[in-house]
């Protein structure tokens, strides 16, 4: 079920957000795009550096595809290495300063990157599943939620965006296998119509296709 925007959301405290280029002003369709697992690869001890950072198959491409066809795109990302200590919140600023500029070299463009710093025990409104960043996108980049796809590798992912009223997309990356094992288990499964895809390349495609029988 959609959550209804009452009101402005002050997540200034509980959010790191990163914001590097110029959103598109004319509200194009934006895609919402969790970060490890699905643009990046996954690894147990977290994605402290750029050195640790690696790009899943397809990824970059996927990403010029999106901005070839005019979409916004927004990272959504959970970081509780930020709250454990174990990375400051400058440092991840610098880690996703790095990663677009990648995208940006091979033709692609992320238009803002919003984090969640916080643990799990935080219970926090900004932390996947919780749908709090992408209310915030709503309001701060005036994005369409009921248009906009949320491509993530994980049950949280795909919480948050249909609290907000997205439509979700599971990808089998990082940990998309588990993510769709618990899927096919439970009872919304039963109800509600859960796209999967190989990887976040073949995601887009799916996306620009379905936009494109749909317009």
């Amino acid at each position: 079920m959609a959550v209804e925007i009452t009101e402005q959301i002050d997540l200034s405290e509980a959010t790191v957000f990163f914001r590097r280029v110029g959103l598109l002003s004319d509200q194009p369709p934006t895609i919402f795009v969790d970060r490890d697992g699905v643009i990046n690869c996954n690894r147990p001890e977290h994605v402290l550096s750029w050195q640790d950072f690696q790009f899943e198959e397809g990824a970059l491409e996927a990403l010029c595809r999106l901005r070839t066809a005019g979409y916004q795109v927004i990272v959504i990302t959970n970081q509780a290495a930020i709250e454990r200590g174990l990375v400051s919140a400058a440092q991840i600023d610098a880690l996703h300063d790095q990663m677009l500029d990648e995208i940006e070299r091979h033709g692609g463009r992320v238009d803002a990157v919003l984090c969640c710093p916080h643990s799990p025990e935080a219970r926090c409104v900004c932390r996947k599943p919780a749908p709090g960043l992408l209310l915030q996108a709503a309001q701060q980049f005036e994005v369409q939620l009921g248009q906009s796809w949320f491509i993530g590798d994980y049950l949280t992912d795909v919480q948050a965006g249909l609290s907000a009223g997205c439509k979700p997309l599971l990808v089998l990356t990082g940990r998309g296998q588990t993510a769709l094992e618990t899927w096919q288990q439970s009872t919304a499964s039963q109800t509600i119509d859960l796209p999967v895809k190989r990887n976040l390349l073949e995601a887009v495609k799916f996306v620009l296709l379905n936009e494109r029988v749909l317009a």
